[in-house]
Protein backbone atom coordinates (compact mmCIF):
# COMPACT_ATOMS: atom_id res chain seq x y z
CA UNK A 1 0.00 0.00 0.00
CA UNK A 2 1.29 3.55 -1.14
CA UNK A 3 1.97 5.98 2.10
CA UNK A 4 0.06 9.15 0.32
CA UNK A 5 1.42 11.30 2.69
CA UNK A 6 5.03 10.93 1.59
CA UNK A 7 5.92 12.64 -1.74
CA UNK A 8 6.92 10.17 -4.29
CA UNK A 9 10.49 11.43 -5.16
CA UNK A 10 11.23 12.12 -1.45
CA UNK A 11 12.11 8.50 -0.03
CA UNK A 12 12.79 10.04 3.19
CA UNK A 13 9.77 10.58 5.19
CA UNK A 14 8.83 13.98 6.73
CA UNK A 15 9.20 15.43 10.06
CA UNK A 16 5.13 14.57 10.25
CA UNK A 17 5.21 11.20 9.45
CA UNK A 18 7.57 10.21 11.87
CA UNK A 19 6.37 9.90 15.30
CA UNK A 20 9.00 12.27 17.84
CA UNK A 21 10.59 12.99 14.62
CA UNK A 22 11.01 16.97 15.74
CA UNK A 23 11.64 16.41 19.10
CA UNK A 24 15.10 13.93 17.93
CA UNK A 25 15.54 17.08 15.47
CA UNK A 26 16.23 19.54 17.88
CA UNK A 27 18.35 17.23 20.07
CA UNK A 28 20.54 16.81 16.87
CA UNK A 29 20.14 20.43 15.81
CA UNK A 30 21.36 21.50 19.81
CA UNK A 31 24.15 18.87 19.54
CA UNK A 32 25.63 20.31 16.02
CA UNK A 33 25.75 23.65 18.11
CA UNK A 34 28.01 22.09 20.43
CA UNK A 35 30.22 20.36 18.58
CA UNK A 36 30.60 23.57 16.33
CA UNK A 37 31.36 25.88 19.47
CA UNK A 38 33.68 23.33 21.19
CA UNK A 39 35.81 22.48 17.51
CA UNK A 40 35.68 26.84 17.48
CA UNK A 41 37.22 26.74 21.21
CA UNK A 42 39.76 24.41 20.49
CA UNK A 43 40.95 25.48 17.26
CA UNK A 44 42.21 28.82 18.76
CA UNK A 45 45.67 29.49 19.40
CA UNK A 46 46.64 28.35 23.01
CA UNK A 47 50.02 30.17 23.02
CA UNK A 48 48.29 33.06 21.63
CA UNK A 49 45.59 33.26 24.17
CA UNK A 50 48.30 32.45 26.73
CA UNK A 51 50.13 35.24 25.90
CA UNK A 52 47.37 37.92 25.26
CA UNK A 53 45.37 36.77 29.26
CA UNK A 54 49.65 37.66 30.65
CA UNK A 55 49.36 40.81 29.04
CA UNK A 56 45.97 41.75 30.53
CA UNK A 57 46.94 40.61 33.85
CA UNK A 58 49.96 42.68 33.55
CA UNK A 59 48.28 45.77 32.40
CA UNK A 60 45.82 45.24 35.26
CA UNK A 61 48.42 44.83 38.33
CA UNK A 62 50.33 47.68 36.68
CA UNK A 63 47.12 50.08 36.50
CA UNK A 64 46.74 48.84 40.44
CA UNK A 65 49.94 49.30 41.46
CA UNK A 66 50.38 53.03 39.90
CA UNK A 67 46.34 54.12 41.03
CA UNK A 68 47.73 53.25 44.77
CA UNK A 69 50.70 54.94 44.72
CA UNK A 70 50.19 57.96 43.35
CA UNK A 71 46.66 58.78 43.93
CA UNK A 72 44.78 57.00 46.88
CA UNK A 73 46.08 58.71 50.22
CA UNK A 74 46.58 55.70 52.53
CA UNK A 75 44.48 56.20 56.19
CA UNK A 76 45.53 54.52 59.12
CA UNK A 77 43.47 53.04 61.35
CA UNK A 78 45.20 53.54 64.57
CA UNK A 79 44.66 55.79 67.58
CA UNK A 80 48.03 57.25 67.45
CA UNK A 81 47.80 58.43 63.97
CA UNK A 82 46.25 62.28 64.65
Amino acid sequence: MVDENRLSDNPQPTIANEKGALRKDDRTDALAILVSHFVEVMDQDAQANAASEHQRNLEEHLRKHISGSLGAKKVRKSWASA
